[in-house]
């Protein structure tokens, strides 16, 4: 979790390509971790009978989320863009 937090706040301050290419890859990397601690958790306290909905709830979120997200960010942007274009 410091990792990530650490290697975001670099990335933020970056102004080298190589080194916000270098913080990305270990954003990424925290990102997969941690991924597959909270899965683990989640599936181990789910109860059997409804660990497949528990499991397809969390794909959703995970690879849905980020996309709602980007849609959201996009329409901002369009919104606050100047008129003159």
């Amino acid at each position: 979790m410091l990792a990530y937090s650490l290697a975001l706040l670099v990335l933020a301050h970056s102004s080298f390509f190589a080194l916000s290419l270098l913080m990305a890859t270990v954003l990424g990397a925290c990102d997969a971790i941690q991924g597959t601690s909270r899965s683990t958790v989640i599936q181990a306290i789910v109860p059997d009978h409804l660990r497949g909905r528990v499991s397809s709830f969390q794909s959703m979120l995970v690879q849905g989320g980020p996309g709602v997200g980007t849609t959201l960010s996009g329409l901002s942007a369009s919104l606050s863009a100047s008129p003159d274009r």
